[in-house]
């Protein structure tokens, strides 16, 4: 910890340095030449290779930048076009949307399943979020929000009128499955936390997901899952950093040291100008599982990846899945006076055997591939596209077209021979989503249109978690 501690001050102190107070009262060339200046003194006293020169222009002056208007944006790109691939300046508008401050949004608590291009339909409901408190259930459909029609519309449409300001009320109108009776529900919009640490047992074993090293309360979540694992009883332990992109190195350190009963090596950094041997701290150590698995796949990265591989190292775990994203180094993110950053590349990271794996990655000791299959298309009778379907057809005809609906998703009633009001409602949607009117007959134009989207289906690949699966054999002693 003093480390890290330690390391954190030193940057503190420099990132203090580059502010100054008076930067609100500057001239357009004074901030530019200031930012300039920042820049290049985040480079000449952070980035891992500096040469620790300048690599300013000499005789640089606000009026040199006032002048030509290009100046700044050619020179900024220059400072930092022969640094590492990683490291980068950016303005601060997509600074915020490429790192939101937290996890967490303002909504109603509910995750909406982006798959349904035909309604808005609830896929999950978050642990004490609005939504849950007001009764929201997995599966309903979202008809209206604020008295706005929302069932044909677009996932990217309707989300938006969800969400909206922390503390007002939205209304919001749903359909349980089986049902064309609208309920609905009065809910105040809140700040909805987003968890990065997912836990659950299932059959024996304990599951932990890691979505993201992002903060110190990642790591409480973390501890407890294991302290729960423990008092249960649970012996075999599969932890899943697949598509975890890293976060922060000192989250990752607090929960490696929770397996650590003696003071080893657990990394090493490489900085600027001195190298670190991060150890394990026999005072945090909690608990080591009997078995314990660490699920990795071509997307985990930087922080996933250390933790993958020193785990590895030390004989503490197995890691399943394919090679690693090889991201070796860490970065520190640096604001500017403006608002605007510079995100900098300060480390390097070494493993305490494997030492370096910049590109190759963490290799896994089990390579396991996902596997994928073809969609199963149920069965239909056949359709005739040349002719207009309405509605008193009847008998085959329409439990045809009513096969197509649920394959497509539409109809969530069982396919029948009848044309009630779930064929209409199944039929108006898919109308709607192809811009065609709702009408209570099916056009030919809509039933060609039908059947191109069920041929499609023939050509959709599912993905099978065969590493979760092999994971699972892997600690019950079952071959693979």
């Amino acid at each position: 910890m003093k480390k890290f501690l330690s390391l954190s001050i030193a940057f503190a102190i420099i990132i203090a340095f580059f502010v100054p107070a008076h930067a609100a009262s500057l001239t357009t060339g004074q901030a530019q030449l200031l930012e300039l200046i920042e820049i290049d003194n985040v480079i000449r006293n952070m980035w891992i290779d500096s040469d620790k020169n300048s690599h300013l222009p000499e005789g640089l002056t606000p009026e040199t930048l006032e002048n030509d208007p290009k100046l700044f944006d050619k020179l900024a790109t220059e400072l930092v076009k022969g640094l590492d691939k990683y490291s980068h300046y950016m303005i601060a508008d997509e600074y915020s949307i490429a790192y939101p401050k937290s996890d967490s949004m303002v909504g109603i608590g509910v995750r909406i399943d982006p798959r349904m291009t035909h309604g808005i339909y609830v896929e999950h409901v978050f642990e004490k979020s609005p939504a849950l408190e007001a009764g929201i259930q997995v599966g309903d459909q979202i008809v209206s929000v604020s008295d706005i029609d929302v069932s044909t519309m677009s996932y990217v449409d309707a989300v938006p009128l969800i969400r909206g300001e922390i503390f007002t009320h939205v209304k919001i109108g749903i359909r349980r499955p089986g049902s064309f009776k609208t309920e609905y529900f009065m809910i105040l919009r809140s700040q909805i936390s987003i968890p990065n640490v997912v836990s659950k047992v299932a059959d024996g074993i304990g599951y932990i997901s890691i979505a993201h090293f992002g903060v110190y309360g990642d790591y409480v979540d973390f501890y407890n899952a294991m302290e729960s694992f423990k008092n249960e009883g649970v012996e075999k332990v599969i932890i899943d950093i697949r598509n975890n992109p890293g976060g922060d190195v000192e989250v990752l350190w607090q929960m490696l040291l929770t397996f650590v009963d003696k003071e080893t090596e657990l990394f090493r950094f490489r900085t600027y100008d001195e190298d670190l041997i991060i150890n394990s701290d026999p005072e945090y150590f909690l608990w080591k599982p009997k078995s314990l698995v660490i699920l990795v796949n071509e997307n985990s990265a930087s922080a996933s990846e250390v933790m993958a591989g020193s785990m590895q190292d030390l004989g503490i775990a197995e890691i399943v899945g394919v090679p690693t994203v090889g991201k070796a180094r860490a970065q520190r993110h640096v604001p500017l006076s403006s608002g605007n950053y510079m995100v900098v590349t300060v480390y390097a990271i070494e493993l305490p055997v494997s030492g370096e794996y910049t590109e190759t990655g963490i290799v896994p000791k089990h390579n396991v591939e996902q596997k994928t299959v073809p969609y199963e298309v149920p069965k239909m009778l056949p359709l005739s596209t040349s002719t207009t379907l309405y509605s008193t057809a009847g008998g085959a005809k329409i439990l045809a077209l009513e096969q197509r609906l649920s394959a497509l998703g539409y109809f969530r009633s069982t396919p029948d021979i009848v044309f009630d009001a779930y064929t209409l409602h199944a039929l108006n949607c898919f109308q709607a989503s192809i811009g065609l009117p709702k009408t209570a007959f099916a056009s030919k134009k809509a039933l060609s249109v039908m059947e191109t989207e069920v041929n499609k289906l023939f050509d959709i690949k599912l993905t099978v978690d065969t590493q979760l699966e092999y994971a699972i054999n892997l600690l019950n002693g079952k071959s693979n």
